[in-house]
């Protein structure tokens, strides 16, 4: 039986105050109506920036302490019994998160020249932007804020619980069997302070009236006829809306508990022949969940600083003093911070803002692991191993746009869009002029894009093919690895007495192919085999822009390779006893200093190539379709013949070329790798023994070159920069004494 506890607490303050700073208090400095947000127990100067210089003239930037804890508690037991040995046991992790994100808790303040030049309207030169000097010594802010941001504890707990079974069923055959069950609890924040999910449901309070002005709108637009296009589509309703932890029957947790985290593992080792072993596995892994929570929307606030009540004279200046009035540096909030509303608004919580929406029901991402592989031994010491390794991944979080419409609605958008770019950039009147605070953009502009009322959420935000509402949760995305492994060690050559010393020395050759299933847009450029595109009118001709095959959003999922991919790895190392010294063929019968110096050395080696990975291949239209170099220099690694290219039009969306793995696939640079060292061993008396080691990491200083430009139209189309990517020849020496 074995217990296991332990405890883990980590605390950062950002930024450290110093004693020394931490004397020079608002009040200080002639700021005696200064205040400070109630989630800071100190006073400290606000942070001045001034517009022309680098960095803060005073202050540290925005206030932050963030302490972390962390318990275990993992018992665990181990039974033998006949042939089969039982290990059972049980994990316990608990965490508790504070944040103190407060950011200008204690104000901060920017100067330009705005007040103190002589004429406003036209462009700042040069000299004029130190002006912004002047307005500090004058005590006249251009803009400032004060935040009153919400604290958080976030806490969640872990179990597990596992069985595993060792058996030899046969002197031949050992089976590992096992299952282990876990429960992840997503984190609770312990006040409610924070959002449980944005409605895609929720009707808005205001959606008849906003329809009626979206109409009204609509109708006289439409009336006039150098208006091109028509006023976008009214929604059927005006939808979306922050829902609250803890409120109104929202569960108080980030998300839904996923408990379908059962893992079972399997393996077994079989001596097949009297030198072959044959070994395969199997298991199912969870990842530990990232998510620290969810978004404090309506928790926290900002005051910004006036700096002027008519848009003339400064506000500092309005009481008749612009040094002790109000709005002045003496007293720059005389009006005090502004409250968070936290959940009280409902359906009207960060109105009109951006939105993100994170679904309930969450999916712990999991992976699979599987390994089968083949061990030789051969004569003369040596051993030859070839296996198969594979790694899935599934229902990895991805983000996913839930606005803008979808398949054959939203490619007719984009078509209109292609054709004319205006369809999308043209000014409307604003429908939300009235209903939506002042503060947001679509609460105080008169006219919006057209592009941004045509999403399904438009009183959120968005454009064209984006839109306010992504579902940063949804899993989806999954990434796959399949390598065949070969390994060949020769685990000894020569002897103590031999001419050539001691020698082992291994070989590995690593295939592999890393890929993943991502979720695309749900249409997607397509060109035909040959690609041979060319312009009529402008536009592109033998380029079509369809629905991929299949139905719903699952049809935008395909595998691609994946960004990290290196498809080859070949090692060669060893170790080298030399041949010198005591007990050796050379300089066996030294002794005293001679010996200490002839003895004990050994030299490591490692020479190592692994292949390049994918260079992400330009977003450009190729009228040659091939992007492979016919003869790759460093000044034309892929085709970068210009004739063969061009810009997308205008509103194509987002179009990502995937190249076949074994087709005209572009690789960044990469070169052997040769890495040495030197030890040496020294026996000092019976109790004491000093080792020297001398190391070199790319021993010889091979350069790997960066990857090429990938900017067209660009003089740097294609071509490797000068500058070495990789470290320069690197030597670390190291002595240890033992005794």
């Amino acid at each position: 039986l074995d217990l296991r506890a332990n405890y883990f607490r980590f605390v950062q303050l950002s930024p450290g105050y110093t004693s020394q700073a931490q004397a020079i208090t608002p009040q200080s400095i002639g700021m005696s109506g200064m205040i400070e947000a109630p989630t800071v127990n100190s006073r400290v100067i606000p942070n001045i920036a001034l517009a022309g210089f680098t960095g803060p003239w005073f202050g540290s930037g925005s206030y932050n302490w963030a302490p972390y804890n962390s318990w275990q508690f993992t018992p665990n037991l181990t039974w033998t019994k006949g042939r089969h040995t039982f290990k059972t046991g049980f994990e316990f992790h608990y965490e508790a998160r504070g944040d103190e994100g407060l950011g200008d808790a204690y104000g901060a303040f920017t100067f330009n020249p705005g007040w103190t030049r002589q004429e406003s309207q036209r462009n700042v030169l040069t000299n004029d932007q130190f002006n912004s000097v002047a307005s500090l010594l004058l005590g006249l802010p251009a803009e400032g804020t004060i935040a009153n941001n919400a604290t958080s504890y976030r806490t969640r707990p872990y179990y597990a619980g596992y069985f595993d079974d060792d058996w030899k069923a046969t002197n031949r055959l050992t089976i590992s069997l096992g299952l282990r069950y876990e429960v992840q609890l997503p984190y609770l924040e312990r006040y409610d302070r924070q959002i449980s999910r944005f409605d895609l449901n929720a009707v808005s309070p205001y959606s008849n009236a906003i329809l009626g002005q979206w109409n009204q709108d609509a109708a006289a637009y439409n009336a006039d006829p150098k208006n091109k296009y028509p006023y976008p589509s009214p929604p059927s309703a005006i939808m979306g809306a922050y829902t609250f932890a803890g409120v109104n029957g929202m569960p108080r947790r980030q998300y839904y508990t996923d408990y379908t985290d059962g893992a079972p593992r399997l393996g077994f080792a079989y001596h097949a022949l009297q030198n072959t072993v044959i070994r395969g596995g199997f298991g199912v892994y969870y990842q530990s969940m990232t998510q620290t929570g969810s978004a404090q929307t309506g928790f926290s606030q900002s005051t910004p600083y006036v700096d002027s009540l008519n848009g003339v004279f400064p506000s500092a200046c309005t009481a008749g003093s612009c040094v002790t009035g109000p709005y002045s540096l003496t007293d720059p909030f005389p009006n005090g911070l502004t409250a968070a509303p936290g959940s009280a608004p409902g359906l009207l919580a960060n109105y009109g803002d951006g939105a993100a929406y994170t679904a309930l029901t969450y999916k712990v991402p999991r992976t699979y692991q599987y390994s089968l592989n083949v061990q030789q031994q051969l004569p003369s010491n040596m051993v030859l191993e070839v296996g198969f390794a594979g790694n899935f991944a599934g229902i990895t979080d991805y983000s996913q746009n839930m606005s803008w419409p979808q398949n054959v609605d939203g490619l007719s958008l984009y078509q209109q869009g292609i054709a004319d770019p205006t369809f999308f950039s043209r000014q409307v009147p604003n429908p939300f002029l009235g209903f939506l605070p002042t503060s947001t953009g679509r609460g105080s502009a008169s006219t919006l894009t057209a592009a941004s009322l045509m999403n399904s959420y438009p009183l959120w935000g968005g454009g064209a093919g984006s839109g306010p509402v992504s579902d940063t949760n949804l899993s989806r995305e999954t990434f796959r690895s399949d390598a065949l492994q070969v390994r060949f060690e020769k685990k000894a050559f020569g002897d103590a007495s031999s001419a050539v010393g001691v020698m082992t020395w291994i070989a590995d050759w690593t295939f592999s192919k890393e890929y993943s299933l991502l979720c695309c847009n749900a249409y997607s450029w397509m060109t035909d085999s040959t690609a041979q595109l060319s312009y009529t009118n402008g536009q592109p001709t033998g380029l079509t822009y369809a629905p991929l095959p299949g139905s719903g959003q699952d049809s935008n999922l395909k595998y691609q390779m994946d960004s990290a991919n290196q498809t080859q790895q070949i090692d060669f190392s060893g170790i080298w006893d030399l041949p010198i010294g005591r007990q050796r063929r050379f300089f066996n019968g030294v002794s005293g200093v001679a010996d200490k110096i002839a003895s004990g050395w050994r030299i490591d080696y490692l020479v190592q190539y692994v292949s390049g990975t994918p260079l992400g291949l330009p977003n450009l239209i190729n009228y040659c379709g091939q992007w492979a170099a016919a003869n790759q220099t460093a000044s034309s690694w892929f085709n970068n013949n210009p004739g063969c290219y061009a810009q997308w039009p205008t509103n194509t969306g987002t179009f990502s070329y995937l190249p076949p793995r074994f087709s005209g696939n572009v690789e960044n640079p990469t070169a052997p790798q040769i890495s040495l060292a030197v030890e040496k061993n020294t026996t000092i008396h019976d109790r004491y023994k000093l080792a020297f080691r001398a190391e070199a990491f790319n021993a010889f200083n091979t350069p790997i070159q960066p990857g090429p430009g990938t900017g067209f139209p660009s003089p740097t189309f294609g071509v490797l920069p000068e500058h070495q990517n990789n470290f320069p020849r690197q030597i670390q020496l190291s002595m240890k004494l033992f005794f």
